[in-house]
């Protein structure tokens, strides 16, 4: 696969990763949480052919900005247009191969798992 499209910056060696939770990013250990979402692409790529299967958008929550650790280890989107009042949060596409993909989709599969209690599946 071409790297270009990895969803990946390339982060500095002495650096520690976020940390991924059900309801967001933190960037250590009792830091503030970054709230966020996350979603899966699904079995088929992207229709543009950028993103493969099972690619996972993680969406920031209340327009906040993620932190510049979490910059520093993905490619953050973010198109809002101040001209035109058109604001959105930060996204984040994490592909199957890299690095951080386990704990990403850990964190999507536990929301997952809440969501599902909360709405009656584990009876």
């Amino acid at each position: 696969m071409d790297d270009s499209n990895s969803g990946a910056a390339a982060p500095q060696a002495e650096q520690a990763a976020p940390r991924f939770y059900w309801n967001g990013i933190k960037d250590a250990k009792g830091a503030k949480l970054q709230r966020a979402y996350y979603s899966d692409m699904g079995p088929r790529p992207s229709v543009s052919g950028k993103y493969p299967a099972h690619t996972i958008s993680i969406y920031a929550r209340d327009y906040e900005r993620f932190s510049a650790l979490v910059r520093s280890h993905f490619v953050v989107e973010n198109n809002s247009d101040g001209m035109t009042d058109y604001f959105e949060n930060d996204s984040i596409r994490v592909v199957p191969s890299h690095p951080l993909y386990p704990q990403v989709k850990a964190a999507m599969d536990a929301r997952s798992a809440r969501v599902e209690r909360r709405n009656g599946g584990g009876r």
